[in-house]
């Protein structure tokens, strides 16, 4: 995101789904292409290694489909681009500094 480029992130089980989709369950876990106010989520692989003559499984498909289309339609990271930089302050060091100040004050009440 601070590079400005369109983020497109498998929906492994820490992390991007937090970043990207944080409206949403963050035990979710899809099997097809998730458009999101910040970026694209997309299925994980399975993690096994094949061979290149191998055909191409579910997942890797979808990813090379979403992947074209986001190539062809560079408005769409527009949109992402736009709403990436709210979400990039939410990460400042001053924000995170005043979320830890609150659990700070929380905790020793």
């Amino acid at each position: 995101m601070i590079c400005n480029t369109c983020i497109v992130s498998s929906d492994c089980k820490s992390g991007p789904r937090e970043i990207l989709a944080p409206e949403t369950d963050f035990k979710l876990q899809i099997k097809k292409p998730e458009i999101t106010l910040y970026g694209v989520l997309l299925p994980v692989f399975d993690g096994k290694l094949k061979r290149a003559d191998e055909p191409l499984t579910k997942e890797e498909k979808i990813w090379i489909e979403t992947l074209v289309e986001l190539l062809k339609k560079d408005n769409q990271c527009g949109k992402f681009k736009l709403n990436m930089l709210k979400r990039i302050d939410e990460f400042s060091i001053e924000n995170v500094v005043k979320q830890w100040e609150k659990y700070y004050i929380i905790l020793n009440k």
